[in-house]
C-alpha cells in the first residue's frame, strides 16, 4: 500500500490556527497529489513560525544507499535508529486537506468531514547542498486506522493532530512519552472517504483535480444509503405483517360469526 497525501488550500487557511506567515512562499498550494520526491510546506517550529518547502521523503545521515524513506510507522519512533533522533529534536507539522491510499488496483480519498486543512505528523531532515545552500525533506508519521479503513483493507495511515496536539508536536519542550502516546486515529465519524480511479494515480506523475473525482459515492453517503434502504425494507415488512394480521383477524372474525349462526 503506498500512502499520498495533498494540500489545495489558500496560505491564510493554513497559517490562521498557528499564526503562521506563509506569504515568503506561496499564496495558494494546489498539490492535488504530492508524491515521493515532490515539494510540499512543512511547519517545523512555534520560536519563527516560519513555512518551509520540503522534498516529500526523508534521507538519513549516514545512509549510504541515500534511500528515502517516506513514512515512519509511530511504534517504531523510539527503537529505529533511523528515526529517534528526529523523533526527538525534528519534528514538524505537514499541512493537508486531503490523504490518498493506493492499495491494489483500489485507491480512496480520505478527508476529515469538519476540518480543512488539518495537519499530519511529520518528521523533517535539514540539510545543505554543496553550494551551501538549505533544503528540506520528511517523512509522514503513521499509525493504525479505525474500523471503517480497516474494513477497507487499509491498516495505516498518517497521523493527524488535532490543534492542541499539534501545539504540543511542535513544541521542543514537550516529553517524549507524551509526544509517542500521540497514536490514535480519529472517530469513526469524523473521517469520511471515497473511491478514485487507480491508474492515473499509480502510473503517471500527473497533478491534476481530476485525480480527485469520485469514482462511487463516499463511505458515509453509502452508508446513509444503506441505512436508508434498510428503514425501508423494515418499514415493508411492517406493512406487510400488518396487512396479514388484518387478514387473519377478518378470517377469525368470520369464523366466530358462523359459530354463533349469525353468517
Amino acid at each position: 500500500m503506498k500512502i499520498l497525501f495533498g494540500i489545495v488550500s489558500k496560505s491564510e487557511a493554513i497559517g490562521a490556527t498557528f499564526n503562521f506567515n506563509f506569504t515568503s512562499y506561496s499564496k495558494r498550494f494546489n498539490h492535488y497529489v504530492c508524491r515521493p520526491g515532490d515539494t510540499a510546506p512543512i511547519m517545523c517550529s512555534l520560536q519563527n513560525r516560519e513555512l518551509f518547502k520540503a522534498v516529500f521523503g526523508i534521507t538519513y545521515w549516514g545512509n549510504k544507499k541515500k534511500m528515502l524513506v517516506h513514512t515512519a510507522p509511530q511504534q517504531h519512533l523510539i527503537l529505529d535508529a533511523r528515526f529517534k533522533f528526529a523523533i526527538r529534536k525534528n519534528r514538524c507539522l505537514v499541512p493537508a486537506t486531503h490523504i490518498l491510499f493506493l492499495l491494489d488496483k483500489t485507491a480512496y480519498c480520505c478527508y476529515l468531514k469538519n476540518e480543512r486543512p488539518f495537519y499530519l505528523a511529520g518528521l523533517y531532515e535539514k540539510l545543505q547542498h554543496e553550494n551551501g545552500e538549505t533544503f528540506y525533506s520528511f517523512a509522514l508519521v503513521t499509525t493504525y486506522t479505525n474500523k471503517i479503513l480497516s474494513v477497507h483493507d487499509i491498516n495505516e495511515m498518517p497521523l493527524i493532530l488535532n490543534t492542541g496536539a499539534a501545539m504540543k508536536w511542535l513544541r521542543a519542550d514537550t516529553e517524549l512519552r507524551k509526544i509517542t502516546a500521540m497514536n490514535k486515529a480519529p472517530a469513526n465519524e469524523q473521517l469520511d472517504f471515497y473511491p478514485l480511479n487507480y491508474e492515473p494515480l499509480a502510473n503517471t506523475q500527473l497533478n491534476e483535480k481530476s485525480l480527485l473525482d469520485p469514482q462511487g459515492p463516499s463511505y458515509w453517503k453509502e452508508y446513509d444509503i444503506y441505512v436508508q434502504q434498510e428503514l425501508a425494507r423494515k418499514r415493508a415488512e411492517e406493512f406487510k405483517l400488518k396487512e396479514e394480521k388484518a387478514e387473519y383477524d377478518a378470517k377469525m372474525h368470520d369464523e366466530r360469526l358462523r359459530k354463533m349462526g349469525l353468517k
